[in-house]
């Protein structure tokens, strides 16, 4: 098998090769997971950037942006006819860039001879088709990020602000390492902490005010911003944000709920709160911090466990699904302390998924999102490489 950037083809075992270096010291010395290899850990990395790339759009209105895949989540969260609808995504694409960029990080660091310099050339090289895939979805004017759509005329295309997706590209835009970005940055960071009395907040989903609060967190860390914004404005959406998830937290589901299928939709929404918002586990004092507490051992410990006790299920007493065990999974290897219980179910299920994408195994690659990977690639190049 290969992975292909434009014109440029690595076989996999070239690439696996590559970041023997780093995972041979990150297994050596930091290695949670038990029941692995060195060389299966290569090889779930590779199979999982081949994944992702593939799943880009090279046609049609999502030219750029991802994902193929995106079919796959709508179908099993709000059915068959949004299954049939479904085309890019925002947060899809963003999720998938920043997993990539952040495995291509570590080529930048570990792999730069031969095969490895040449990959990182070639995605960079890609970088100006999906630029207008972002510029499209971006009002270059005012700063905010939104929704395309057709008028009348199938060529009266425009595009719908949206607080989540103004979110996701001024994450892009502030994470990314291009300086045709900055501009951008300073941009759409001014709308989004001063625009969103502009939104029904009553009809936003939980996820919006989840995203935006962990976009919030990103823009405080970030100097050359910082001066130019209102800080204390920062601080009262964070506040008003955190109260929109509480009031949002479902009692029934204990946890985020989202879509016809109610359960599905809880366990996705519920699981990338946890990837979100990780430093709310270390504000014990909280009320957030108390749904995040009840909705976490839930998902992993109570209720909506697996039967097989390996990973996350889509149902209740389901078996394991792949998409939501990488985000059990994410979720853990952003927290900067794990409980005894929460280490044991980080080693098994990183384990489970690492052997599987080791395998290379298409059938359980078949129903998998591009965004569920790219939230587990970053997190597993940055853990390997931080470490």
């Amino acid at each position: 098998m290969q992975i292909n950037i434009g014109p440029v083809s690595v076989e996999f075992s070239e690439l696996e090769r590559l970041l023997e270096g780093c995972v041979q010291k990150f297994y050596k010395h930091n290695n949670p997971f038990n029941g692995v290899t060195e060389v299966s850990i290569q090889k779930a990395l590779t199979t999982v950037l081949y994944y992702l790339l593939n799943d880009r759009l090279t046609e049609g209105v999502g030219k750029g942006g991802w994902g193929k895949s995106e079919k796959n989540y709508a179908y099993d969260v709000y059915g068959k006819e949004a299954a049939n609808m479904a085309e890019d995504s925002i947060t899809t694409s963003a999720l998938a860039i920043l997993g990539i960029e952040q495995y291509i990080a570590l080529l930048r660091e570990y792999g730069q001879e031969g095969c490895g310099r040449a990959l990182v050339e070639a995605w960079e090289s890609r970088w100006p088709e999906i630029d207008v895939y972002l510029k499209n979805r971006w009002n270059e004017r005012i700063g905010w990020g939104g929704v395309i759509f057709y008028g009348g005329h199938e060529l009266e295309q425009g595009i719908r602000p949206s607080y989540r997706h103004t979110a996701w590209l001024l994450r892009l835009w502030l994470k990314l390492p291009h300086h045709l970005y900055v501009e951008r940055a300073k941009k759409t960071a001014k709308y989004f902490i001063e625009s969103y009395q502009n939104y029904d907040w009553a009809q936003e989903k939980a996820f919006t005010s989840i995203v935006a609060h962990s976009t919030l967190t990103e823009l405080k860390r970030c100097e050359w911003l910082t001066h130019i914004l209102d800080m204390g404005q920062i601080m009262f959406l964070q506040e008003f944000f955190e109260k929109e998830i509480i009031d949002k937290y479902d009692y029934q589901f204990d946890g985020w709920v989202s879509g016809s299928n109610h359960e599905i939709g809880r366990q996705s929404y519920t699981l990338s709160a946890m990837c979100e918002m990780p430093y709310i586990f270390e504000d014990t004092n909280s009320d957030l911090n108390r749904k995040f507490q009840k909705a976490w051992n839930e998902t992993l410990f109570g209720k909506w466990k697996s039967k097989d006790g390996i990973g996350i299920p889509k149902q209740l007493g389901g078996p394991s699904d792949i998409n939501l065990s990488c985000l059990a999974v994410s979720a853990l290897m952003r927290r900067k302390e794990l409980s005894k219980k929460e280490k044991i179910f980080l080693s098994d299920t990183g384990s489970y998924l690492i052997n599987l994408f080791a395998n290379k195994s298409q059938e359980a690659l078949k129903g998998t999102y591009s965004w569920t990977l790219g939230y587990l690639l970053h997190d597993m190049c940055q853990f390997i490489g931080s470490r």
